[in-house]
């Protein structure tokens, strides 16, 4: 069974997020009891492993499809409310069913006996309680922070992969709104930021479906890259245009009934080498220099001067290193002027859907 990218990348995130539970719920005994017990710890692996289910189905199935309007804050103080109250619940009934087996005790009668009230009114039901819920504040900060700084840039960060410029290869993708300046004369400059944040939000998805990384946004542009592999493999690069097209044509309704049109939008491929590595000090950033995106800019650029099927271009140089799909052949159409050549052939892509001839009966 094939598993789509978007599924994968949940059960990875849900597997990080239970293992994080699981080894911060077994950390608390050996502060507590040390190792002269074995109930603590499985107390802690038990609220451990169905706290970090929990929090993974709620952070990538509710949470994540509701974040297009909530600040961080917002989110932040609300996750971490309602994570609070359910852990509130789930530290003592998780406790008292395991302790119940152990001591060969009714659930109800457990939770009735006077060590259990001791455990909720004086022991250390609160300690216990304030350090899951420190946790699980740190487990939000992080996810938010990562959301916000980009795909892999937090512990790009940390580890310090980038501190020292390195040469890498990669392929990059611009995607362009067309019309973008009569649109924000149109719109205004509020709905129209809106409209950008929508269109954005609409087509990450389709970006991440294919593994690509987004780079940075500039206006009505979104700059996706990828590690060379990875982009070429299976043509995830290319196809990212086609799940971006098909995702607005689905989503052709909303735009008309929000805005009263629906995006076009272009695409411009190529790859190359580049260096990255870190920029700035009161505002760090991690930054792709190289040739290669400014003859990247210059293919986008062709477009004014093109009348094409597929409102996509590719540099020779991906071409010749990509396998395209059967369904698409790639076209001529332009030329721009290479850094280490003279020129770089630029190509559209159209369907390629030979007809069937039958032999004449006779």
């Amino acid at each position: 069974m094939i598993i789509p990218e978007t599924q994968k990348r949940k059960l990875r995130s849900t597997l990080k997020i239970t293992l994080f539970g699981v080894i911060i719920g077994l950390f608390y005994p050996v502060f507590g009891d040390g190792f002269s017990e074995m109930l603590p710890f499985v107390n802690g692996f038990s609220i451990g492993l169905i706290g970090g289910l929990a929090i993974s189905f709620l952070e990538l199935e509710i949470f994540d499809p509701l974040k297009r309007r909530s600040s961080f804050i917002r989110t932040f103080a609300l996750k971490t409310s309602i994570y609070f109250f359910f852990f509130a619940l789930l530290i003592p009934a998780v406790m008292a069913f395991n302790e119940s087996i152990y001591l060969e005790r009714g659930y109800l009668e457990h939770i009735k006996s006077d060590e259990f009230q001791a455990f909720l009114f004086e022991e250390d039901y609160d300690v216990l309680l304030f350090y899951a819920f420190a946790f699980i504040g740190l487990i939000i900060f992080i996810r938010q922070i990562n959301r916000k700084l980009g795909q892999g840039v937090l512990i790009n960060y940390i580890s310090g992969r980038f501190h020292n410029p390195k040469e890498v290869e990669r392929i990059f993708m611009y995607l362009d709104i067309r019309s973008s300046t009569t649109i924000a004369e149109q719109l205004g400059e509020i709905r129209f930021h809106n409209f950008l944040h929508d269109f954005f939000l609409d087509i990450t998805e389709c970006i991440l479906s294919t593994k690509g990384m987004i780079y940075t946004y500039v206006g009505d542009q979104v700059v996706v890259t990828w590690k060379m592999k990875t982009g070429l493999e299976k043509a995830n690069c290319i196809m990212t245009y086609f799940h971006v097209k098909n995702r607005i044509k689905r989503l052709r309704e909303q735009y008309l009934e929000n805005y009263g049109f629906v995006p076009r939008f272009s695409t411009s491929f190529h790859c190359g080498k580049v260096i990255v590595g870190e920029l700035g000090d009161v505002k760090s950033q991690i930054v792709y220099q190289g040739e290669v995106l400014y003859e990247t800019s210059a293919i986008e650029k062709k477009f004014s001067d093109l009348q094409l099927q597929e409102a996509i271009l590719i540099s020779e140089t991906l071409l010749n290193r990509i396998t395209l799909p059967a369904l698409f052949k790639a076209y001529r159409k332009a030329e721009i002027k290479g850094n280490e050549i003279d020129t770089l052939g630029v190509y559209t892509l159209a369907e390629n859907i030979p007809e069937f001839h039958g032999a004449n009966a006779g």
